[in-house]
């Protein structure tokens, strides 16, 4: 007990040196700010398409900052009672600064490629068949388990909490309603880093710890780290998804759920391949691969469900109500069937537009929600439908919103291979 009090300070010890130090908070506030930006970047797009922003940037960054650390520190605690750490070989490029450059250079293919998981697969695969970079297999893959780890708890935390109400569709099919799904956090995570160095260097202050620590060994090839030593590290992590199958709610749930199982089997191959020569292989391949299979299975259950929200025979269905309008103010919420305005029925877009227009100055608006009925007055807007700030299923011949593409891979392969034929082309 008394040195797992011990680690415990020690890991809360670092996180307050790195808060109070100055580099510490510039390093935080950046990460925080460019956090804002992309929330400001949604907040644009749903300004365009409606006229008001669904998502406030600096709400859902300020919720962003709290839960990253929070989450960041619960993580932390657990690999550094773990012993879930990198080894940095004396000699070698710092790995998580190749790992930083091959995530950027492959996010210029796509976005989502910035996640460590590709790059990891890519260096660890590397170094097992050609030798080089000399990097820490176990270490890496036990990195990105911990990291998906920690986004697994804050997608199930705030998931949903930046929800785009938008309507899908495929060339030659009907739209369907759903929610884009978008988060980012700052996250603050202080792991175990191995140095090499000899055992005379112990000072006052080293902690020895249990004999089994570390749970995740260095790969045998590397030399053994002399010292432990616990590093701040600062990440922006991201969650992109789709609601359409299932409310945002419970596709934040079931997506963390999923995350969680890819990173707890990372981490047992992370472990295995810390004694296995052939597990390092599995470590590497699964690292891509099965962040890959998560997001796969994911939009394919989105895409193939059936939509939780359809239209009804009687009465209109809303989408979602936008902030501060009428219909927020009326209750109404993602799921709620209007079925009268001031004692009008309405079942399409155009009938609930035109009883909006005709009602008075106070008009009464009846809806059902979860089976219950209920009944709001409120302010009549001007400009009818428009200003009543309700988005509504999607109707037979009306567009979608956003296109539903080929796959990730289908993309930009054909990207490039439309860029090889144009420059052939061009030099013929």
């Amino acid at each position: 007990m008394a040195i797992l009090l011990e680690l415990l300070q020690r890991v809360f010890a670092s996180v307050g040196a790195f808060l109070v130090h100055p580099e510490g908070l510039v390093l935080l506030a950046v990460t925080t700010a460019l956090v804002t930006l992309q929330y400001r970047r949604v907040a644009a797009l749903e300004q365009e398409l409606y006229g008001l922003p669904r998502n406030r940037p600096w709400p859902l960054a300020a919720d962003a900052l709290v839960n990253g650390v929070v989450a960041g520190i619960g993580v932390s605690i657990l690999a550094a009672v773990l012993g879930i750490g990198l080894v940095q070989p004396p000699g070698e490029p710092m790995m998580l600064s190749l790992l930083w450059l091959l995530a950027l250079g492959l996010s210029l293919i796509h976005p989502r490629l910035i996640c460590f998981a590709y790059g990891t697969s890519l260096l660890s695969l590397s170094y097992l068949l050609l030798g080089w970079p000399r990097v820490d297999v176990p270490g890496l893959t036990g990195l990105v388990a911990v990291m998906h780890l920690a986004e697994a708890l804050l997608i199930a935390l705030s998931g949903d909490r930046c929800a785009t109400p938008l309507t899908f569709g495929r060339p030659g099919q009907e739209p369907v309603p759903g929610f884009q799904l978008q988060r980012f956090w700052p996250v603050l995570l202080v792991l175990p880093v191995g140095l090499p160095l000899p055992e005379s260097l112990a000072g006052p202050d080293t902690v020895e710890l249990w004999p089994w620590w570390p749970l995740v060994r260095p790969d045998p090839a590397l030399v053994e780290p002399g010292f432990y030593v616990l590093l701040p590290v600062v990440a922006i992590m991201g969650y992109g998804d789709l609601a359409i199958a299932n409310s945002p709610r419970e596709q934040a749930t079931r997506s963390a759920l999923w995350l969680a199982a890819y990173s707890l089997t990372l981490l047992g191959l992370s472990v295995a391949a810390s004694h296995l020569p052939f597990a390092r292989w599995l470590a590497a391949v699964f690292s891509a691969a099965g962040h890959e299979a998560v997001l796969w299975l994911g939009i394919r259950t989105q895409l193939r469900g059936r939509p939780w929200l359809r239209r009804t025979p009687r009465g209109v269905v809303v989408l979602d109500a936008l902030p501060g309008t009428p219909a927020a103010q009326a209750g109404l919420r993602p799921g709620s069937v209007i079925l009268e305005v001031s004692g009008q029925p309405v079942s399409s877009r155009e009938e609930l537009h035109t009883a909006i227009q005709e009602a008075p100055a106070y008009m009464e608006i009846v809806f059902k929600h979860d089976q219950q009925l209920q009944s709001r007055r409120v302010p009549r807007p001007e400009g009818g439908l428009l200003g009543f700030g309700v988005i509504l299923v999607p109707e037979p011949g009306d567009r979608p919103m956003a296109v539903i593409g080929p796959d990730l891979w289908r993309g930009w392969a054909g990207r490039l291979f439309r860029r090889w034929r144009r420059s052939r082309r061009d030099a013929a």
